[in-house]
């Protein structure tokens, strides 16, 4: 994106007045296109492990939920959105499983890591129970600080016009110290994500870096595939997924609702 292009977009969507981040974002010159690693090892999988990969998932669906057909499997996502959340999240946590031995750079992500976490991530149905449950466990404080932070950045996606546009944008489950304050319940987008160097995700996230492709773990490439063919049985269009702050403001009663 060219600085003519970006600074007419800005004029056309201001930042909302309380936004501590907004000249972050105004320093950082980034296409947004490229936060979201349009490019990705999952394209260098053998098409046999892809479809090995895809062919598993639903295995496994039929077998824990009794969903043997998308039908079936739309159906219960349906009744019961937060149990196939949760189901999601236990299937894609099994990909990074230690014991399950799979090749390739291990994981660079660390506790304090946080780069990926200015690429605000989409919520599948079901998500933003789990985030609210985990939000009320927090202390007050840090609960209603976190409850700020999904206004402002609520705010700053709407006037952006999306998460893309927004880039980048603090996830306002991420806490001052570079950690995710309900970690246990992230979403799965971010559970499928491992990179295998972080100083390349910091080049990428300040904009110095041309390439589209963030560098994914094998692992992480696996989770990927599952993740698609989790959305693909359970009719989940992740192109039109509802992005954090604004599924969050929703529920909260208080910002932008879900287009």
């Amino acid at each position: 994106m060219g600085e003519a292009k970006r600074r007419k977009q800005a004029d056309r969507h201001p930042r909302p007045e309380h936004d501590p981040d907004a000249a972050k974002r105004e320093k950082i010159m980034l296409d947004p296109a490229r936060s979201m690693g349009a490019a990705s090892p999952t394209s260098r999988l053998p098409p046999a492990l892809l479809q090995s990969i895809t062919s598993q998932v639903a295995g496994f669906i039929a077998k824990d939920l009794g969903c043997d057909t998308k039908e079936k499997a739309m159906a219960l996502a349906a009744r019961q959105p937060v149990k196939v959340a949760q189901y999601v999240d236990g299937l894609i946590d099994s990909l990074f499983d230690p014991r399950m031995e799979i090749a390739g750079a291990p994981a660079a992500c660390r506790a304090g890591c946080s780069w990926c976490c200015w690429m605000i991530p989409g919520l599948r149905s079901g998500e933003v129970d789990l985030l609210l449950a985990a939000i009320a466990q927090l202390p007050e404080e840090e609960g209603a600080e976190i409850k700020a932070r999904v206004k402002v950045a609520a705010t700053a996606i709407a006037g952006a016009g999306s998460s893309e546009a927004a880039y980048p944008l603090r996830c306002p489950l991420l806490g001052d110290d570079g950690r995710c304050r309900v970690y246990a319940a992230r979403p799965a987008a971010c559970r499928a994500f491992a990179s295998t160097d972080a100083t390349a995700c910091e080049r990428l996230y300040q904009g110095g870096d041309d390439k589209s492709e963030l560098p994914m773990t094998i692992r992480s490439a696996y989770a990927q595939v599952a993740y698609a063919a989790v959305n693909n049985t359970f009719g989940d269009d992740r192109r039109n997924a509802t992005p954090l702050p604004i599924a969050l403001a929703a529920a909260l009663d208080m910002g932008p609702k879900p287009g």
